[in-house]
């Protein structure tokens, strides 16, 4: 039996409606029916959430009784590994958002350069205090985003130095 499968039966044997069950998880009722027709799986804190709210365990929820019994892996390292799984994920999307962050810092930062360089040049004709103060604005910008790169640079290393650590610890 598949995993679709034992959420539908238990939420039926438990009296509750795709809806309510949604509602309880906080989600849509499209993607309780996703689970249950197998278009999708759900996330592993949703997993631990909707065994509470059927009366079961995860454990009941992922594996029938001849499966689990036929299982290479413990159930542990099975959650574990889904769970490592996940926070890939969440990881490589926090990357994606900052990679777009820094391209549009440095745009910024380009634009912002050039700009100053031609305030500067009109400031040295007119001597304007206040075109003096925007080229000064538009260079500690710059230098903010530049600050951001090498942070999200750091930040890049430490994540590999922590992979590495995981990946020494588990195996």
């Amino acid at each position: 039996m598949t995993l679709g499968k034992r959420i539908k039966e238990q939420r039926k044997s438990c009296g509750l409606s795709q809806e309510k069950v949604a509602d309880l998880l906080g989600i849509s009722r499209q993607s309780v029916t996703k689970w249950e027709n197998g278009q999708s799986v759900p996330s592993t804190k949703n997993l631990f959430k909707l065994a509470e709210i059927l009366g079961t365990t995860v454990d009941m929820l992922i594996f029938s009784k001849e499966s689990s019994e036929n299982a290479k892996q413990p159930l542990s390292e099975q959650v574990y590994n889904l769970y490592k799984l996940e926070e890939t994920k969440k990881r490589a999307e926090h990357l994606k958002a900052i990679k777009i962050l820094i391209i549009i810092f440095g745009i910024m930062s380009l634009v912002l350069l050039i700009s100053a360089g031609i305030v500067f040049a009109i400031a040295q004709k007119k001597a304007i205090l206040a075109v003096k103060i925007q080229a000064i604005i538009s260079i500690s910008l710059f230098i903010t985003s530049a600050s951001l790169f090498l942070g999200y640079c750091i930040e890049k290393k430490h994540q590999q130095s922590n992979l590495l650590e995981q990946e020494l610890v588990m195996p």
